[in-house]
């Protein structure tokens, strides 16, 4: 596992947004900073990522960035699972993602919408490292070194609420150990990108490292032995 010092950011991009991300590529570049982008290909009926986006979703993973699944049609996966069971759900939701990914080594997931359940875990933990929720009303969840070290599933918060409130957050972050998960979705809308311009800053002057999920690469073999 890459170094993890006591504070340490895992941010996250989910959806389809796959050009505005390479847009981003510069700032995150500018800043020394690897995410990881989680990759739907439909939603609501739509046709959202195309097999041009492919190259450009292979650039980001070239590039040191880390690419997880988001599901094939970004349906909710507690209720999915629970409705058609695991195996028809890998095969509707997930087997069509993985291959639509161009052969990458796809090793994380997202939940669409974030709702997930002790047999969504379940169901998922057989095919992906780790599995990525989200926070209830934006709490930021702290996870020990430990935590990171041993955990598999982890709770991201809505990078939108740092706009909504910014002092409070960089005060939670500058104060408390351990590592959060921060996700967003469209990083080029106008207040978004000045908001991450505010976090990537703040980080920098706090010494608060970016990861990837790639740093967690092999904990499901781990967790068989």
């Amino acid at each position: 596992m890459q170094s993890l010092k006591d504070k340490a950011i895992f941010l996250s991009f989910d959806d389809w947004h796959v050009k505005e991300w390479i847009e981003f590529l510069p700032v995150l570049d500018k800043y020394g900073i690897k995410a990881t982008f989680y990759i739907a290909f439909h939603h609501q009926g739509k046709r959202r990522v195309f097999p041009e986006d492919i190259p450009l979703i292979k650039r980001l993973h070239d590039e040191g960035h880390t690419i997880g699944c988001h599901t094939w049609h970004h349906l909710n996966s507690k209720n999915m699972i629970a409705k058609w069971g695991n195996k028809k759900y890998i095969q509707k939701e997930i087997l069509p993602c993985l291959e639509a990914l161009g052969g990458l080594q796809v090793q994380h997931f997202s939940y669409p919408y974030g709702p997930y359940s002790a047999e969504s875990n379940v169901c998922l933990y057989g095919r992906f490292d780790t599995l990525r929720g989200v926070t209830a009303n934006g709490k930021l969840v702290f996870y020990s070194p430990s935590q990171i070290k041993s955990h598999r599933a982890f709770n991201a918060t809505d990078v939108r609420n740092i706009e909504l409130n910014s002092k409070q957050y960089f005060d939670a972050m500058r104060t408390s150990d351990g590592a959060v998960f921060l996700y967003a979705h469209n990083p080029m809308h106008k207040w978004m990108f000045e908001t991450f311009i505010k976090l990537f800053e703040f980080a920098a002057e706090s010494g608060i490292q970016f990861l990837p999920m790639s740093v967690f690469d092999g904990r499901r073999r781990k967790d068989k032995q």
